[in-house]
This record gives C-alpha cells, structure tokens and sequence, in this order.
C-alpha cells in the first residue's frame, strides 16, 4: 500500500462511531528526536509514513518525554505518571558489578495499573512486540499484556505484529510495538546516499573513529559509541565526554547521517506496520506513534541518551489519529507531555466516563493543558564514574511557557529561554538569576522523588548479555 493509499484509507472514513470500543495501535519509535524527523522540519526525507499519518490525523509539535531513556519513559507512557511517581528509573545511590546479577534500576511500583490491564479489565485483548529486551515481560514494564514478546530485530517484531492482527477474535485489540532500528548502533546503509558514502571511512576508520567500528551480524558496518576505548573499560561516549577521546566535527557529522539513514528504514518498518493495520480491516481505528526519548550528537559534549535534561533528548515526535474521532490534518503547537497519551487513550476506549485532565483531546478542541511540562533525571554511578561532568549529578526539568529551569540536585540551576535557544546550549541564568532562582524552587517542590521501591531485579545470564550489547550493563 502506498503512502497516499493509506492516507485515503485513514483520513477518508468518517460517520458514526463504532459500535465497539476501537482497536489501538501504540508504536514506540524507540530513540527518535523529533528535529530529525524531516516532517518535523527536518532537510532529509526520513520519514514519509510519519507524515501520511499525520495528514490523517493530528501531530504534536512540542513533546517532552518525561526521562531520557527507555525504562522511566516507557513505564510514564503504561500508568500517565511520571518517573518520580511510579518508580521505574535509575537508582542513583547503587553500583551494580560485573559479577552481580541484580540491576541498578528500580522497579514499576506493582500497586499502579498499567494501560494494558486497564483495558483488558474492559475487554481488551492486549499484546506487546518488541525489540528493546528492556521490554521482555520479566523486567515487569508490560505487565497487563496477555502476550508480551521481545525479539532480535525489527523485521521479527513487525512479523509478530503482524501475526497479531490475524488472530480471530471478537475482542478490540490494543497492540503495542517498539522498534529500535534508530537506537545505536548506527549502521551504514548501502542504499541510502548520505550513509553509503561512510563505507570507505568504516573500512579504513581513523584512530578516533576505529573502537566505536562494529560487524553486525549480516555484514553491515556500523558505528557503536557503547563500545570501550583501548584498554581503559571506559565506553567512548563516555571517554568522550571526560575529554579522554577526540571525536572531530566531521565525527560527529557521521554520527549524525548515520542516525537520520537508521531513520529512513524506521519509517520503513513503520508503513509495513502500519500496512497491515490498514489491511486487516482496521482504518478507522486508533493509532498514536510517538518515541521514548531522543538522542545527542554533541550538544552538551554528549552521545546517545540517558541522565541529562535537554531538549535533543526529550524532545519527541507524537502522531495521533483517529477518524471519525478527531479531526485530520492538524499540527498543534501546544506543550504537551509523552505521558499525555496515557489518559488520551482510555478517553478514546471508552474506558473513562470524565475527559481526564491531561488528555490530548482538550488541546485538539481548543483547550491548553495546565500546568508546567516537567521531566527528571538520575545519575548513574558508574557512568560518573567513568566519564564525571555532567554525569555526576541529577537534574529536574521545570518548564513554564518557554522558560525552562534545569535543576541539578547539587550544582546551580540552569535557565534556557526555547524561543531563542530550543535545543537549550545557552544558560541564561547569570542574566536572570532572580528568575532561575524562583523557578529552581518551584521545581523543586513539585517534583518530589518517591521513596525508592528498593525493588532491584535479578536478571539471568541471556537477559544481562542482552542489555550489555544495547549498553544498559557495562
């Protein structure tokens, strides 16, 4: 099915609303910022089927996932709280060694319900697929779903999904799936010009670039910054970060083409997806594409994700549509928050009889959300260990309009002003300090950490392997 065939499908079909609670496809784009997203003003053509679907539907321009990584985003997304309510984050005060087999994060508080068992208590039947291990059913994020199944690969993945939407039954569907082809590794793609021309560089790679060079498993070179430098056990984003590795612009600028070239086949597996939705029957339904978290390619001195507060990894694409539902083709300019999407669709369900505070239905009907856009960040010791800097504190993010307090919990509070500066490079607060201060305290008494569960899992031989290779484990 074509781009503009699926757009037909989706914007096309209206009337009266179905005499069942719809089905629900939730796709995760696992890593994605949304500046590199070409329909989100992006310069290269990476994402097509994100666009189709956001001419059927509406799209989000000012996302904030509310963690910079996979765990606490994704359990924000399943319960509509975020990270220092329900739990699942990184445990600063605990260092996990190689021998151990416990991880330092904590759990999902098991009191929370979760979207996946609130509609399957309302007849639902629900299934997960995906490619982050971070989701295997035993580390506890995909508790609700009757089938929750983690795979080597996008192509297996979108292959379950696709299973799943031939299974008869009579039941609506929530189908969740997460694909990770944007997640490093970043791999050169033959196909893809801007990557392509990369080959000869990998092949013969220079003294910066060589420890980060990998095989994948089909022959593809690719680029790793989770791989360690020389002997030091330090990774090289982190050896980069502490100064300990020179990675030139013209470096970074390849991390760069590679990542936007992971994208264009992301977008690929998106429309085989979302192909099959529209083929099983299912074009008036829902469907909301959105990302966890995003990426650094240098802002801050920093690669890839995790511990920090910045809009190049919080900033986040979300496409929401349903015909017949809401209306197609808008683009909203209205702050909103990853975890929005909770309440929005059990709003869409059925499932709540109120409009919920936070649901992305006020502001497509005219009404802003209240309230500031807020995320929070925990150290890693061993990260701060190895690389210092910025990883050596945890941060709050308080946003009022477009001001934005960063907080460390022991350095001084930064302040950025979005409408000059969005991917937030210039502090501001030595100009206003008044205003910092006011807004540093404000942040700190509304984002108040829990207690922690104190809840470490105990993870078996395969499952650690496989955190190590995404660069969860050192």
């Amino acid at each position: 099915m074509t781009m503009l065939t699926l757009l037909a499908a989706l914007a096309g079909c209206s009337g009266s609303e179905p005499p069942r609670p719809p089905d629900i496809l939730l796709v995760v784009l696992d890593t994605v910022r949304a500046d590199h997203l070409a329909v989100y003003g992006h310069s290269r053509d990476n994402s097509r089927q994100l666009a189709a679907l956001a001419q059927a539907g509406v799209l989000f321009e000012d996302v904030t996932a509310p963690g910079a990584w996979t765990w606490p985003s994704h359990a924000s997304l399943f319960t509509g709280l975020p990270p220092w309510q329900h739990g699942a984050h990184q445990n600063p005060e605990v260092l996990i060694t190689a021998s151990e087999t416990a991880w330092s994060k904590d759990k999902l508080d098991p009191e929370l319900p979760t979207l996946a068992e609130q509609l399957a208590a309302a007849g639902y039947r629900t299934e997960a697929h995906a490619t982050n291990d971070l989701l295997a059913p035993e580390l506890g994020l995909t508790r609700g779903f009757a089938v929750a199944k983690t795979y080597d690969n996008d192509v297996e993945t979108v292959a379950a999904a696709r299973a799943a939407l031939q299974v008869d039954d009579p039941r609506p569907l929530l189908l969740f799936v997460n694909l990770l082809n944007a997640h490093a590794p970043y791999t050169v793609a033959e196909k893809i010009p801007f990557a392509a021309q990369h080959q000869a560089t990998l092949e013969a790679p220079p003294a910066w670039l060589a420890p980060m060079v990998r095989t994948e498993s089909e022959g593809a070179l690719s680029v790793d910054p989770d791989q360690h430098v020389g002997e030091t056990g330090v990774r090289a984003d982190m050896a980069w970060h502490a100064g300990q590795l020179d990675i030139p612009e013209e470096g970074l600028a390849l991390l760069r083409d590679l990542y936007d070239s992971d994208l264009v086949g992301l977008d690929l597996g998106l429309k085989e997806l979302l192909d099959a939705w529209i083929g099983s029957g299912r074009s008036r339904e829902v469907v909301a594409v959105t990302s966890d978290h995003g990426e650094y390619f240098g802002e801050h001195r920093l690669l890839q994700h995790c511990c920090t507060t910045y809009t190049p990894v919080l900033g986040v694409p979300l496409v929401l549509a349903a015909p017949g539902r809401i209306p197609a083709g808008l683009r909203l300019s209205d702050p909103v928050q990853l975890q929005d999407l909770h309440p929005t669709l059990l709003e869409l369900a059925g499932v709540v009889t109120e409009r919920p505070a936070r649901s992305l239905l006020r502001p497509i009907e005219g009404e802003p959300l209240a309230g500031p856009i807020q995320a929070r960040a925990w150290r890693s010791v061993r990260w701060a260990q190895q690389a210092g800097g910025l990883y050596t504190d945890s941060y709050r993010y308080h946003r009022e309009g477009e001001r934005v307090v960063v907080v460390p919990d022991a350095g001084v509070p930064q302040l950025y002003d979005l409408s000059a500066d969005p991917m937030m490079l210039q502090d501001i607060a030595p100009q206003h300090p008044e205003e910092a201060a006011a807004m540093a305290e404000r942040a700190r008494a509304s984002i108040v950490d829990r207690e922690s569960t104190g809840m470490l899992m105990a993870l078996d031989d395969e499952t650690i392997q496989k955190l190590r290779e995404m660069g969860y484990i050192d």
